[in-house]
């Protein structure tokens, strides 16, 4: 991302530069009547101007480049402290290129505290400076708002897939833990239907054996009473011939 903004950057400002150096090629007449002050074209003068540097020397864009690059390979602490100074840079000269640098800086990840809506409002000032008429300045501060905008949209889409990813996670621990919960009540459910399984079975056991005893007593009181019966019987028979017999000899006569 950092890498295609450099690209980005440096793209922006040679086609800048070219664009304004290009005026200087036109014919003498053409270009004189053009550099007057007077007229529609008095606001191509400044162009040519201030965005062309002189040879060996570096155009602003190009040193806040340079100074974006270099300041991404320094440590956390080095770019707070330039971020600091910067801050209070724009707060004495809010200029197109301390609000741009404090951008820059702001929109540094290595600083753990990266403001991207911060560097979007300083590059939106710069970008309504009516003031302004450093074309590459200006053109600078619209590319990095558009790639900062970018970022920015980039960043809320990972953070809303992350707090999906989250809320995904946190409802199949829930999901877990309620099926956890519920296979530990079955299991429960299971070992009470298993204990009362086995009482049941082992009070239809005991009824099963007190039936046996039970028809064993009533063969063996039925033996008895047959027994008895027969005992019973045996006595009646007995009464009964004696009976026969008294009567029989108060029947027979007497010699």
């Amino acid at each position: 991302m950092k890498t295609k903004l450099v690209a980005w950057l440096a793209v922006v400002t040679i086609v800048t530069v070219t664009g304004c150096a290009n005026m200087q090629n036109l014919s003498p007449d053409k270009s004189k009547q053009e550099s007057s002050p007077s007229g529609a074209n008095a606001d191509r003068a400044p162009c040519a101007e201030k965005v062309l540097p002189q040879p060996g020397i570096k155009s602003e864009a190009d040193s806040l480049i340079d100074y974006y690059l270099s300041m991404r390979k320094q440590p956390k602490e080095k770019v707070l402290k330039e971020q600091a100074e910067a801050s209070k840079a724009v707060q004495t000269l809010p200029s197109a290129s301390n609000r741009i640098k404090l951008a820059l800086l702001s929109n540094l990840p290595i600083t753990g505290v990266q403001d991207s809506q911060r560097a979007l409002n300083l590059l939106q000032e710069t970008i309504k400076d009516e003031s302004l008429v450093d074309v590459v300045l200006k053109n600078l501060a619209n590319l990095l708002q558009a790639q900062f905008y970018k970022e920015v949209r980039q960043e809320e889409s990972l953070q809303r897939a992350r707090d999906d990813q989250k809320r995904l996670e946190s409802l199949a621990a829930k999901q877990d833990d309620a099926i956890q919960a519920l296979t530990l009540k079955l299991k429960e459910e299971q070992k009470r239907y298993d204990t009362l399984q086995s009482s049941i079975q082992t009070k239809q056991e005991d009824a099963n054996q007190a039936t046996i005893i039970l028809n064993q007593k009533l063969k063996d009181e039925q033996k008895r009473a047959d027994m008895l019966q027969q005992k019973l019987d045996a006595l009646t028979n007995i009464e009964k011939t004696i009976i026969d017999r008294q009567q029989q000899e108060k029947t027979e006569p007497k010699k």
